[in-house]
């Protein structure tokens, strides 16, 4: 899996797992059923291959890649709050492998479960932060990223004319109270123009919090709708199974 998509996959489990243990009144310990329960509907809340039409493969590469421990997100300030591993309060995570469409299409997805509703509306709450007061963080991260992920590629700095790199807030009206934020990128190399947008979407659904993250070098509205429909569905489903 490239650097960019382990960055971006990072932002993902954060956002998800953004419970701030010191907001609001804590939730009860939550009994061993309830953890059970959770851990196996995280599990079927995962986008699969089987779930995509044909043409879709998975990157079975990513796994090498993924412990690279100097893509961590480094945001200062009240933004810090977004760096570091999972602060309490979620139960249990599951992510989807790295979904690959025949178009230069990736797709990854990732779910996680709360105590309460409130805990997950909390996490959700705190996504916004990435398109909002920490959006300037965000870019700085991203362009320095783009320039380190090009040099990586073996060609060199003076190659690259030009680069632009975009962070705007994202709704997405298919979904009830969906957020997140799109970022647009390009770069002039000698002349050679390429880009591609990556949307980052996070929903509450209960006690579980999804996310997807699209990467495409031209977004296709209705195949990436299609798939958050399809993702929702399943939180949904899932979010049934677990007990009261």
């Amino acid at each position: 899996m490239s650097k960019l998509l382990i960055l971006f996959v990072a932002f993902l489990s954060l956002l998800i797992a953004a419970c701030s243990s010191d907001s609001g009144t804590p939730a009860s310990e939550p009994s061993d059923e309830y953890i059970e329960a959770a851990k196996d509907a995280v599990w079927l809340a995962k986008l699969t291959l089987a779930d995509l039409p044909s043409g879709w493969t998975v990157d079975y590469d990513q796994d090498a890649d993924d412990d690279d421990e100097d893509d961590d997100i480094l945001l200062t300030g009240e933004c810090a709050i977004l760096n570091g591993d999972d602060p309490p309060g979620q139960i249990a995570k599951a992510e989807s492998d790295e979904l690959k469409g025949p178009g230069g299409q990736t797709v990854v997805t990732e779910t996680g479960a709360f105590p309460s509703a409130q805990a997950a509306a909390d996490a959700m709450a705190l996504m916004a932060m990435f398109g909002g007061e920490c959006s300037d963080q965000l870019l700085k991260v991203l362009e320095e990223e783009f320039r380190e992920s090009f040099s990586e590629s073996g060609a060199t700095l003076a190659d690259l004319e030009t680069q632009q790199v975009a962070v705007e807030p994202l709704a997405f009206p298919a979904v009830a109270d969906s957020g997140g934020f799109r970022i647009k990128w390009s770069i002039n190399l000698r002349g050679t123009l390429l880009g591609g947008t990556i949307d980052a979407i996070f929903w509450q659904e209960d006690r579980l919090l999804a996310g997807l993250i699209y990467m495409a070098p031209d977004v296709d509205p209705a195949e990436e709708e299609e798939i958050v429909l399809l993702l929702a569905d399943k939180v949904r489903k899932a979010a049934e199974t677990l007990p009261d």
